[in-house]
């Protein structure tokens, strides 16, 4: 965010905007839940669409548009297809879509410590893309669709596996790709925001990245994070059987989000009085 501070006017008028839209939105989402379900999900895709537009632009601006190639935003696009596209038929799709929405992307607000600061564009729309897919998928699961499929964890992992393998084929093989012209620009990767941030010094998971030396850093790194998307299937699983341990964690997630934010605030006016 320095490089839109220094940029007095822009900055200002990000603030005033990303205010006024968490408020309308506020607004519209309690409104179409209560009033039109089939809409609020339209709504919902939508949304995130033009957050993922807004954030193009923005992180383009910051020279953050590697970022842009993470996991919830395939995510988004899957949820997206099967909303918009697909109108909510596949039964396939929409197993994928809860997995996905409540594991490793709702998890990502843990991960990334998202924060609902009302006024920030940047902790505003990380907080919403990822909160936003769970909830649609919490509306759909227990408010909405009537034919949901019982499953178990075999089937979990039979129809999301192609998808997930399909991803983290795919991110690797760009990031290698890229990686010479990365490291000569300094641009800083997701890989390398994990391994530095997610994996750091002293922990289980930064021993096992490091444990054949650097040369094999980047594919033990995968091999983590594949298996980190399949224990969030558990997650998943568990939110897809119980109403109640669905609602608690993404009641939780919100307060979660909700405390960095206030966390954010009050950190700031700290700053600000003692300065």
């Amino acid at each position: 965010m320095q490089k839109l501070a220094n940029h007095p006017v822009l900055y200002k008028n990000f603030k005033i905007f990303t205010f006024m839209l968490v408020i309308i939105n506020l607004i519209v989402t309690t409104a179409l839940f209560f009033a039109d379900r089939a809409f609020f999900f339209q709504y919902c895709s939508c949304f995130l669409l033009f957050l993922y537009f807004l954030r193009i632009f923005i992180y383009y601006y910051l020279d953050f548009h590697v970022f842009l190639h993470d996991f919830c935003y395939f995510s988004m696009s899957i949820q997206t297809y099967y909303i918009l596209v697909d109108q909510m038929q596949s039964t396939d799709l929409f197993i994928v879509t809860f997995i996905f929405t409540n594991g490793r992307v709702l998890l990502g607000l843990y991960l990334f410590s998202d924060a609902f600061a009302p006024h920030e564009i940047i902790n505003y729309t990380s907080f919403h893309l990822h909160f936003f897919q769970g909830l649609a998928s919490w509306t759909y699961r227990w408010h909405y669709l009537t034919n949901v499929p019982e499953v178990d964890v075999l089937y979990f992992l039979k129809v999301s596996l192609p998808f997930l393998t399909a991803y983290v084929l795919e991110y690797a093989l760009v990031n290698l790709t890229f990686d010479k012209y990365y490291k000569k620009n300094n641009i800083c990767t997701v890989q390398d925001y994990y391994l530095t941030r997610a994996m750091p010094k002293g922990t289980m998971t930064h021993s096992f990245v490091h444990m054949f030396g650097k040369n094999f850093v980047t594919l033990n790194f995968y091999i983590v994070n594949y298996f980190y998307y399949i224990f969030h299937f558990l997650i998943a699983l568990m939110c897809y059987q119980y109403y109640y341990v669905h609602t608690a964690y993404l009641g939780f997630s919100f307060l979660f989000g909700l405390y960095r934010g206030a966390t954010f605030y009050f950190n700031k006016w700290q700053k600000d009085v003692y300065e």
